[in-house]
């Protein structure tokens, strides 16, 4: 007989110890409360993309209304709009409070560090820009009809404090919050085998919708530009010569906009200035477009190259896979599933094994400790 030392199993080792500390003290740590949000959750990217959605729709219309001096009178379409975007503000205003972050490698779920955290970041911005919001309701609601005093000025003024919502559009997508939908949609592409005419889509898309509200905010300026220096009394600038004053808003839009179209793609202007303000105006419009044009036509070429040499490399590995198979007189039907299987397993993409990712050797020991625990989550448990 033989017997086992009572101390053979009397505890796991000293390191796997640790490492069960070092885990139940992270997760205490990260511990969310009952109302905290985690910033990766589903919940929060749905209301991320509907704020970039309503992001988008603010840099459209507030150029607009900025330019055209449009008002919110009660009931009509600007009323409801204006009132239906400070309450969507404010509601994120109030959501952001139960947000968690990202800080040293692990995600802060706590109620008081979140709003700590959220107080000394976007609060400052996000407050001003959602009262704005509220003031300019008010302010159009009780002085609407008034086109001068310091009602009015303010009014401007709380609508150009709206701009500053493109920095938190730039901060959101840097911290890749649309990764994930776009990632996702994407592996989803690729399964199917239109994973690369969804990419070069996409890049297409993105580039259009750029020229578009950039060519918007292009005819905005340009009437404000007639407006600003606009004296009906004088022969000399576009708004005589053009006769805006008694042509409606929908022409006005169109001709501003025909206006940045071709003064930004084309380099020049249907337009001659007349006075130094149209003239810098113009000038500063086609140098942007210079630039602008020679970056779109770069970003295009890219594109287009390398789905020409993706789409080439497939090609002659069909062309390779047919030639081997009509040199060993495969029948038809063989030849068919055969192809065909090989042309849905190109289109899938494989699994990855950390040696073929360098990156992940730059990561915090925490960080690998919780990959391993996602990694092999379905297996433990």
């Amino acid at each position: 007989s033989w017997s086992v030392p009572p101390t053979a199993f009397s505890g796991p080792p000293a390191a796997f110890s640790g490492m069960g500390q070092q885990k139940s003290t992270r997760s205490e740590q990260t511990q969310p409360a009952e109302l905290a949000l985690r910033p990766d959750s589903y919940t929060r990217l749905i209301f991320d993309v509907m704020c970039m959605l309503m992001l988008l729709y603010d840099s459209v219309l507030t150029p607009y209304m900025i330019s055209w001096d449009k008002g919110a009178r009660s009931g009509g379409f600007y009323f409801y709009s204006a009132m239906m975007t400070a309450i969507f503000w404010t509601i994120d205003l109030f959501l952001s409070f139960l947000t968690g972050y990202t800080a040293h490698d692990r995600i802060v779920l706590d109620i008081s560090e979140v709003a700590h955290h959220y107080l000394r970041s976007w609060f400052p911005i996000d407050s001003c820009v959602v009262a704005s919001d509220w003031a300019g309701l008010i302010l159009q609601l009780s002085f609407h009809g008034q086109r001068g005093g310091y009602a009015h000025t303010g009014l401007k003024f709380a609508r150009w404090l709206k701009i500053s919502r493109v920095w938190r559009a730039v901060a959101m997508i840097k911290t890749g919050r649309f990764s994930l939908v776009y990632t996702a949609a994407m592996a989803k592409a690729r399964k199917q085998g239109w994973g690369l005419t969804l990419q070069v889509t996409t890049g297409f898309f993105k580039l259009a919708l750029l020229i578009l509200w950039l060519s918007h905010l292009g005819s905005c300026v340009w009437y404000m530009t007639t407006v600003i220096n606009g004296d009906p009394d004088s022969a000399g600038n576009w708004y005589s010569v053009l006769s805006l004053r008694d042509s409606s808003t929908h022409y006005q839009y169109l001709l501003g906009l025909y206006w940045s179209v071709t003064a930004m793609l084309a380099g020049e202007s249907f337009l001659e200035p007349s006075n130094s303000v149209e003239c810098i105006i113009s000038t500063g419009f086609i140098i942007f477009g210079v630039f602008f044009v020679s970056s779109i036509v770069s970003s295009l070429a890219a594109m287009l190259i390398e789905f020409q040499m993706q789409k080439r490399e497939r090609t002659n590995k069909d062309r390779l896979l047919q030639r081997f198979l009509r040199q060993y007189d495969v029948d038809p039907e063989l030849f068919v599933s055969i192809t065909k299987q090989v042309a849905e397993r190109t289109a899938s993409e494989g699994r990855l094994l950390e040696q073929d990712v360098p990156g992940l050797s730059l990561i915090s020991s925490e960080l690998q400790i919780r990959l391993r625990d996602r990694q092999f989550a379905s297996v433990l448990t």
